[in-house]
């Protein structure tokens, strides 16, 4: 399964490097086979309606599951219907589902980071993103998983056609990667990497979206009736507040980059840029619960990319790394592995 995606990404030419990032990579495989199965970490919200399309997929045809516009994405129901009529256990169909949403994150970070790089970003991976994402939410993690590879081949590659084609795949998995799009496409143009125009376009984005939330989510819902079911929705609870405890690392990080904007990379300023923007669309649809957290959710693991840069950076900025670390290390070890905030 990681070889199917590294045959997208680049080829790195350091033998110890890439020993040492292979056996991260190992150990990362083996706790995502550990927390799928043993499920320390409780039973996914989501999970007995997946049990359900398993079964269901097992005792029709493919023109029976296919979605009707209030039901999962068909992407989604594809993947749940060809790995269900193939493996009779539940718990190793999500077990699949799960591996293939992780290890875009796994090949992709693999392939463009130096050691420690990865090592740090895997650790970030583990105690901010995994729990929530590629454990219970697992549209929205594989379409995260696409979203990355369209940055990668946009951004990092100049791979238009690619981006594209990445583009269908992370809206046939999930609807709201459609809101993420048009800015991983905008992220390639060189003004992402100025900061007053990055900084600026997020206080504009806030104001667009402030003015014409009503007016644009009434057209949307019908345009995608499922969009309703969000609106409905409340945020969860560690995130519904305005300053909610999760963005005080990420606050952190935004503020280190904007004042040592010329020592960040070009990729670190493209995700502070994609940053501002997801707090943006957070902020402007705050009053409608779940959309704007699922879409920053989206941009918050783009992350993952400024952490890999580690070792190309200076001093001052590897310390706001490892400080930006820690502090989710701290956040979520209470937050995922020892409350009861995952378990129902």
């Amino acid at each position: 399964m990681i070889s199917a995606f590294k045959s997208f990404l680049p080829k790195t030419s350091n033998i110890s490097d890439n020993s040492y990032k292979l056996i991260v990579l190992c150990l990362c495989t083996l706790a995502i086979v550990f927390f799928s199965l043993a499920q320390p970490l409780g039973v996914p919200r989501d999970y007995a309606p997946y049990i359900a399309s398993f079964d269901n997929s097992r005792s029709v045809g493919w023109l029976q599951v296919l979605p009707s516009q209030y039901s999962w994405e068909p992407g989604f129901m594809l993947v749940i219907f060809v790995l269900a009529k193939a493996i009779p256990d539940n718990i190793y169909v999500f077990l699949c589902i799960v591996l293939l949403a992780s290890a875009f994150k796994l090949a992709l970070l693999h392939s463009i980071s130096s050691a420690l790089g990865y090592s740090l970003a895997m650790v970030l991976f583990f105690f901010k993103f995994f729990p929530l994402q590629d454990f219970n939410q697992l549209r929205g993690a594989l379409a995260i998983g696409f979203l990355m590879l369209i940055y990668y081949q946009w951004t990092m590659r100049g791979n238009l056609w690619l981006a594209v084609v990445f583009s269908t795949c992370a809206v046939l998995f999930h609807y709201l990667a459609a809101a993420v799009l048009p800015f991983l496409f905008l992220a390639n143009n060189q003004l992402a990497l100025r900061r007053l125009y990055a900084f600026g376009f997020g206080l504009l984005l806030f104001g667009l979206i402030a003015v014409s939330q009503h007016f644009a989510l009434r057209h949307l819902v019908e345009v995608i009736p499922r969009l309703g079911f969000y609106i409905g929705s409340g945020t969860q609870p560690a995130v519904s507040s305005y300053l909610s405890p999760v963005f005080y690392p990420e606050f952190f990080l935004l503020a280190v980059s904007a004042f040592f904007w010329k020592d960040c990379t070009d990729n670190m300023k493209r995700v502070v840029a994609l940053q501002l923007v997801g707090f943006a669309i957070f902020y402007g649809f705050f009053e409608f619960g779940a959309i704007g957290t699922r879409i920053r959710e989206a941009f918050s693991v783009f992350w993952l990319f400024y952490v890999a840069d580690f070792s190309r950076v200076t001093t001052h900025l590897k310390a706001a790394i490892l400080v930006f670390v820690l502090m989710n290390i701290a956040l979520g070890s209470y937050l995922f592995y020892f409350s009861d905030f995952l378990k129902h």
